[in-house]
């Protein structure tokens, strides 16, 4: 086996931190792919989750749009984050953790409703 093939097997194997489960919740749940990145932008535990789910190619980043790939969208899947635009209760756990870090003004109001 190739160090290549291991190293990809060790990045598709991840635990993601509560910060990346709710980058890939928010790109999900937001209406276009800027107000994903609005959202994200401005808080750096959630640049720097996303920065490192860019780098997993669980996200594509194209100017200030957020796109999930295929693997991040499986990875929703695996961690049951989401549900048919609902949070699931992993994925309510996830943002009430990182709740604090959040802006829920009016201009984000996707993301109060997520929590409410």
């Amino acid at each position: 086996m190739t160090l290549l093939t291991e190293l990809n097997k060790t990045v598709e194997n991840i635990q993601l931190s509560e910060y990346q489960k709710v980058v890939l919740i928010l790109i999900d749940v937001a209406s276009t792919p800027k107000q994903a990145f609005s959202a994200i932008e401005g808080n750096s535990h959630l640049i720097a989750s996303k920065d490192i789910l860019i780098s997993y190619n669980y996200v594509f980043q194209n100017m200030d749009e957020l796109f999930l790939t295929d693997k991040g969208t499986e990875s929703i899947i695996s961690n049951d984050l989401v549900d048919n635009g609902n949070l699931t209760y992993s994925g309510q756990v996830a943002m009430k953790y990182v709740s604090n870090d959040l802006n829920t003004s009016s201009k984000f109001s996707f993301i109060k409703s997520l929590m409410d």
